[in-house]
């Protein structure tokens, strides 16, 4: 999805009523996920506080038919997303390695936008893990968007490593993929 997609969404959410998003956890894990693509990141955060209070609510919980699991690894798929934006890349690793763990395999698109931040957090800390999950991310990517943002961070990972002509390669054939996108 392109950011222009992440904002009809965010529209769509906003208008519905306050008590039918905060009743359905769904919608709310979906609304913080998106709002944290948006870099809205103190509203992702006002959500993932409505998703933690359903956590601590075994009730709520069982009444709607929810896993814990399951609603502990979006949370820290938001979290990843968030320590990413704000550049604290220890917790973006941590985050993210989590919400490996918990993604299912199916998720391909998630578990790919977190492999990407797990390459960006890594980028300021280990070469080798940053290019192994960039590399990971763009080959695993069903979306041109996030493919293209792998190989940007690729690239640039690259150059500051010096491989200036692998760099090149990377930047070319992140033109090449804009260019098919179109």
């Amino acid at each position: 999805m392109r950011r222009g997609g992440f904002t009809m969404l965010n529209r769509w959410i906003s208008v519905l009523p306050g008590v039918l998003v905060r009743s359905n956890p769904n919608i709310v894990i979906i609304h913080a996920k998106v709002l944290a693509f948006l870099a809205q990141l103190q509203a992702a955060e006002q959500r993932l506080l409505n998703i933690e209070a359903l956590l601590n609510d075994d009730h709520a919980l069982n009444e709607k038919g929810l896993e814990r699991e399951a609603i502990e690894g979006e949370v820290m798929v938001v979290r990843a997303l968030i320590a990413t934006q704000r550049l604290d890349f220890p917790q973006a690793i941590e985050f993210s390695r989590r919400a490996l763990e918990y993604l299912p395999g199916g998720n391909v698109y998630m578990r790919s936008v977190i492999t990407m931040c797990l390459g960006i957090a890594f980028r300021f800390k280990d070469g080798p893990a940053a290019h192994q999950a960039l590399e990971q991310a763009i080959r695993e990517a069903d979306s041109p968007h996030i493919s293209v943002s792998s190989l940007g961070h690729l690239g640039y990972q690259l150059q500051e490593e010096g491989q200036l002509h692998r760099a090149l390669e990377i930047y070319q054939q992140r033109y090449a993929s804009c260019q098919r996108d179109k």
